[in-house]
């Protein structure tokens, strides 16, 4: 009977093991679209003139209809310098490595996260503010991740939550199976996304 028990502990002392072995601090991150209707007054739309041009008042609201995947519990990253980014979305783990090169790397570095086209004109603006906006990154160096949106086909903006009254939304293409920053800060869609977090 002893020897039946102590087996049967081996067994369970085998099972937990090869459990505990497979098993990683880090939730992986779901990574699923589903269609989301965003809502903001015009108001708090930072291309406002663009809906006011086009009939809409100051009060009414207006909404995107995108996939997207949406945190209720936002992505918080206090350092990136110090995250295991490997459970984490793609486009997640691109804007950690981004952030981790704008703290440590060098402006040829950061700007080889530009899209090619627009690689160069990138590069004067990252030269001419390096030093400051390095100062500003080591001050927060994290992220805090509120929604993944889909635009299309290859384009995607990961939308940030900077402060309470502030959210960025930072859109990646993907060519040739590399991700890259794009710079679109005429995009109305995305605009109206920022602003129904902050309503």
């Amino acid at each position: 009977m002893q020897s039946n028990k102590t087996a049967i502990l081996g067994v369970l002392f085998l099972i937990l093991a090869a459990c505990d072995a497979t098993r990683t601090d880090a939730p992986t991150i779901r990574n699923e679209f589903t269609e989301h209707e965003f809502s903001a007054k015009v108001s708090n739309v930072r291309l406002q003139s663009r809906l006011i041009e086009s009939g809409k008042s100051d009060d009414d609201i207006v909404t995107v209809k995108l996939p997207t995947i949406l945190y209720p519990e936002p992505i918080v990253i206090e350092d990136v310098r110090k995250t295991d980014s490997v459970n984490l979305p793609k486009e997640v783990k691109f804007l950690v490595d981004y952030t981790k090169v704008n703290l440590e790397g060098s402006p040829e570095e950061i700007a080889a996260y530009w899209a090619p086209g627009i690689r160069e004109e990138k590069m004067i603006t990252i030269r001419k503010y390096f030093e400051k906006n390095r100062k500003i990154m080591a001050k927060r160096p994290g992220l805090t991740i509120l929604a993944i949106v889909r635009h299309g086909d290859d384009s995607i903006s990961v939308l940030q939550q900077l402060s309470s009254k502030i959210v960025l939304g930072v859109t990646i293409i993907e060519k040739d199976g590399r991700l890259y920053l794009t710079d679109i800060p005429s995009d109305l869609e995305l605009a109206i996304i920022e602003a129904s977090f902050v309503d």
